[in-house]
C-alpha cells in the first residue's frame, strides 16, 4: 500500500462536513476512586480517566494506571489535581442490588420509593491545571459527592466571598484553583478513614474522602477566559439542565428517497403507477 493511498479523510481539507449529522460533544469524564488498604500497602484516592479522555501527554503527577482495568479498561490516575469548577448539575439515583446491575435515575423534583436508599451523583464542568480541555468530574454518594460539596461551600463562603467583599464586586466559581486530593499523614502516607454514617454506625469498608489539600489560588488571565468561553458553550448547550431518564430510545430511521441504480440491459423494468411509496 502506498503513502497516497494510506491517508485518511483527515489529510483532505477539501472534505466539507458541514451540516451532516455529528454525535454530541461531551467532555471526557474523570472519577474519584477511593485508596486500599492492603495491609503493609495502603494506597491513596485517586483521580482516574479512561485512557481515550486524554488527547495529549500528560504532565505529573499523572501515571499509567492498571488497578481498574477490568472494570474500566485502561487509564490514567493522579492523587491530587489543581481544579477550576465552572458548574455542576446533579440527579438522585437508585443503585442495582448487584455491581454491573442497572442504576434507576430519579427525576427532579420526585422522591425515591418509600425503604429504597438512593445515591446522588454529581458532575461538575472542570478546568484541571495541565489539562487543555474541560472535563467532567462525576462522583456519587456520601463519601465522594458529599466531601466534594463541602469542599465548594468553604471555598464559596471563605476565599471566594473574601476576595467578593474586598473588590465590591461578583466573581465566577472558577476565580480560583483548588488543590484537592486525598489526606496524608506527616510522613505523606494516605489516611484511609472507616466508612461511618453520622450515627456512627459502620458499613465495613475503607474510603479516602477527597479534601482541600493547600489554599485556594487566584487563576491567571488565561484560565479565566477559557472558563468563560466553556461556561458560555456548555450553558447555550443546556449542558447544566440536562437530566437523564431511563427510557431506551429505540432508533428511528427516515427514507426520503431511495435511489435507484441503472438496470442492466434485458431486465425487466418495474412499472410507475401511483402508489406514494418512495421506490
Amino acid at each position: 500500500m502506498t503513502q497516497e493511498l494510506a491517508r485518511t479523510f483527515l489529510d483532505d481539507d477539501s472534505i466539507d462536513l458541514e451540516g451532516l449529522p455529528q454525535v454530541t460533544l461531551e467532555p471526557a469524564r474523570l472519577y474519584w476512586y477511593h485508596g486500599v488498604d492492603a495491609g503493609k500497602i495502603k494506597t491513596p484516592g485517586v483521580f482516574f480517566g479512561h485512557a481515550t479522555a486524554f488527547t495529549e501527554g500528560l504532565p505529573d503527577p499523572w501515571e499509567a494506571d492498571d488497578r481498574y482495568l477490568e472494570t474500566d479498561g485502561p487509564g490514567y490516575s493522579s492523587p491530587r489535581l489543581r481544579i477550576a469548577f465552572l458548574g455542576q448539575r446533579d440527579q438522585w439515583f437508585i443503585p442495582g442490588q448487584n455491581q454491573g446491575d442497572k442504576i434507576q435515575w430519579i427525576p427532579n423534583g420526585q422522591r425515591s420509593p418509600e425503604g429504597v436508599k438512593a445515591k446522588k451523583n454529581v458532575e461538575y464542568l472542570i478546568l484541571v491545571d495541565g489539562l487543555p480541555d474541560a472535563m467532567v468530574l462525576s462522583v456519587s454518594g456520601a463519601f465522594k459527592s458529599k466531601p466534594m460539596e463541602d469542599i465548594l461551600r468553604g471555598y464559596e463562603r471563605g476565599a471566594l466571598a473574601q476576595l467578593m467583599r474586598s473588590k465590591k464586586r461578583a466573581f465566577p466559581r472558577w476565580a480560583f484553583w483548588l488543590t484537592i486530593g486525598g489526606k496524608v499523614d506527616q510522613r505523606g502516607l494516605p489516611l484511609l478513614e472507616k466508612a461511618q454514617d453520622a450515627a456512627g454506625n459502620e458499613y465495613g469498608s475503607i474510603v479516602t474522602p477527597p479534601a482541600l489539600l493547600a489554599v485556594p489560588e487566584l487563576v491567571d488571565a488565561a484560565t479565566m477566559r477559557q472558563g468563560i468561553e466553556t461556561w458560555n458553550l456548555y450553558n447555550s448547550l443546556g449542558w447544566f439542565k440536562f437530566q437523564r431518564t431511563n427510557a431506551v430510545a429505540e432508533a428511528e430511521y427516515t427514507v426520503e428517497e431511495v435511489p435507484l441504480l441503472e438496470a442492466p440491459r434485458n431486465v425487466p423494468q418495474p412499472v410507475e403507477d401511483d402508489t406514494g411509496l418512495p421506490f
